[in-house]
């Protein structure tokens, strides 16, 4: 509100209003000719704004107080019902199956905002226009106004790698792993194997026991494994069964198998028996 001369405000002074605008309650000016003042538009406001008289304490230079009901202003502003106010929504790379509006007026009814989802995060609520802490539920009511804006905030999930050795049939595995905790959204590397199996070769790890699955190597750096909070998630030890040479002595024989390559735990390749040299 301006006035003709410089003015000193003591106090919070506020100004009254017609229309069911409220109060207007005093914020900065004093020692200038222009005092500002400020209010939260009611739900039942209606028609124009006037100002229809000052409560409190406002002096000019002379330390005479202004009159309350000499300080007014008729039709400052209006109300425009139809006028449309800006929602904008910042999902933080979520999802919403039903769009939720973008603009709304004075007169749009009361609703709710449709929660996005993530894959891999559970929704935490919205923050914004509502506060700073996250809420489930929001609402625009009848009669609002003003433009609002929404950031949708996410907790990630959390799941576990379980290691299984593995070792089938054959020679058993020997050692032990704990499970593994991941954070969805974050890489880190796999645990270090620690089975062993005597006359096997660690290969990696497999989705699947048979190894039809997707592989991956030891201590590979891995993220987002499943999407499911709480899960295990299992891999599975893959084992190559090491190979050696078995050498035959013939002694004094001819023609037979001089040498064969043998595989742990399989039997032994066929040979041909060398032919005996010896006088009978």
């Amino acid at each position: 509100m301006a006035f003709s001369e410089i003015v000193k405000v003591t106090g919070t002074p506020t100004l009254s209003t017609n229309n069911n605008w409220g109060s207007l309650s005093y914020v900065e000016g004093s020692g200038t000719n222009v005092l500002t003042f400020s209010t939260t538009i009611p739900q039942n406001a209606s028609g124009n704004l006037s100002i229809t008289g000052l409560n409190g304490t406002v002096k000019d230079l002379a330390g005479k107080s202004l009159v309350g009901s000499g300080v007014t202003a008729s039709n400052l502003c209006s109300l425009n019902t139809s006028y449309a106010y800006h929602i904008t929504y910042d999902l933080a790379g979520g999802s919403v199956a039903t769009a939720n509006p973008t603009t709304y007026t004075y007169e749009t009814a009361t609703f709710s905002l449709n929660n996005p989802t993530k894959l891999g995060y559970n929704f935490t609520g919205w923050t914004g226009s509502n506060g700073n802490t996250p809420q489930t539920t929001v609402s625009i009511a009848y009669h609002s106004h003003g433009d609002k804006y929404y950031t949708a905030n996410w907790d990630p999930h959390t799941y576990s790698v379980r290691f299984h050795a593995n070792d089938g049939t054959g020679t058993a595995a020997t050692g032990t792993m704990d499970d593994q905790d991941f954070t969805y959204g974050v890489a880190q590397n796999l645990t270090a194997n620690a089975f062993e199996r005597t006359g096997y070769t660690f290969a990696g790890w497999n989705t699947q026991a048979d190894g039809n699955g997707t592989s991956y190597t030891d201590q590979q750096s891995v993220s987002n494994l499943t999407p499911e909070n709480g899960a295990t998630f299992n891999l599975y030890a893959q084992w190559t069964a090491n190979q050696y040479t078995v050498t035959l002595d013939q002694q004094i024989g001819s023609g037979g198998t001089t040498s064969v390559t043998a595989t742990f735990d399989a039997a032994m390749p066929d040979i041909t028996i060398p032919t005996s040299l010896r006088p009978r």
